[in-house]
């Protein structure tokens, strides 16, 4: 650490860029600021500051990797229900022929198989409106024994009277 009143050494961007490597290795690894400044010969100011960007750096990121796994999981979600879609269209083409070739059982499996397809379009949706917190909040019952605050006032009152 460089002591009181002596001038620091006034550093390079690569040297910069090295420090603060090592400042986040040693914090992540549990040293104080103090310790890490005394290990790297800088002012605990410096690891201070330097720390302040790492943050502000491991923020952004941790956003851009929430962001990018969010678009990740959509675009699942996208390639999933066109894939119910089309599964629906070529149950609906399948129903329609089986229908004109006058085989009735068939065609309605063929139709059974196309509801369940939107079914799944359905979930889809719902996927992604929880993804993207578009969900109202759910209504949440209370349930067990509710206190009754007339009948208890009836029970004290009565005590009262027995009591006079």
């Amino acid at each position: 650490m460089i002591a009181k009143g002596e001038k620091s050494r006034k550093r390079t961007r690569e040297q910069i860029t090295h420090d603060r490597l090592q400042i986040s290795e040693l914090y992540l690894n549990g040293y104080t600021q103090a310790e890490i400044g005394e290990k790297l010969a800088i002012n605990q100011s410096t690891v201070s500051r330097d720390l302040k960007v790492l943050r502000g750096q491991w923020l952004a990121s941790s956003l851009r990797n929430f962001d990018a796994m969010l678009a990740e999981q959509l675009a699942k979600v996208d390639q999933q229900e066109r894939d119910y879609h089309k599964t629906a269209a070529q149950a609906r083409a399948w129903a329609q022929g089986l229908a004109k070739a006058a085989q009735l059982d068939k065609a309605a499996a063929a139709m059974i198989s196309g509801v369940r397809a939107m079914q799944g379009v359905d979930s889809c949706i719902d996927r992604r409106c929880r993804i993207l917190g578009l969900d109202a909040p759910a209504r949440t019952e209370i349930s067990g024994a509710i206190f009754d605050i007339a009948g208890w006032q009836q029970a004290r009152q009565q005590r009262i009277d027995e009591i006079q």
